[in-house]
């Protein structure tokens, strides 16, 4: 695997990680979820 590949799959990584914390995260009923286009949704799994 070249260095450009290691780098690719770091970055999907990161990102998959930063939306899991982010859904996991709003199940929190504190949380603003105005970066969600699904907010009724959340709301629902929050209570």
């Amino acid at each position: 695997m070249n260095e450009k590949h290691i780098l690719l799959f770091k970055n999907l990584k990161q990102i998959k990680d930063y939306w899991t914390d982010t859904a996991v995260d709003s199940l929190n009923p504190n949380t603003d979820l105005i970066w969600s286009e699904s907010e009724e949704e959340y709301e629902l799994f929050q209570s």
